[in-house]
């Protein structure tokens, strides 16, 4: 089951590289990449928290689950702007 998340995790950051410089060769559009997935994150939580309420007292996460959001909170702007930088050629520099 790992395995199989690295090697979607691996080929899809290939896939996103490539697929960015076909597409989006200017530095304006990149930056925006980086920053409109915030609203997207903010409405899929509170479409999540709307559809799907913890009605049951079991249903509560741990407390340590909280911290796994906060550190992939902090990672995935990073591994946007990564996979940005990447995909930058040296004719769009």
């Amino acid at each position: 089951m790992i395995g199989i998340i690295i090697v979607e995790l691996i080929v899809g950051s290939i896939l996103i590289i490539n697929l960015s410089k076909r597409w989006l060769t200017e530095r304006k559009a990149n930056f925006w990449t980086l920053v409109l997935w915030i609203p997207y994150f903010i409405l899929l939580i509170y479409h999540c928290a709307v559809l799907f309420p913890v009605t049951n007292e079991g249903d509560t996460p741990s407390p340590v689950t909280g911290l796994f959001l906060i550190g992939g909170f902090i990672v995935y702007p990073v591994y946007i702007l990564i996979l940005n930088a990447a995909s930058i050629t040296k004719e769009a520099a």
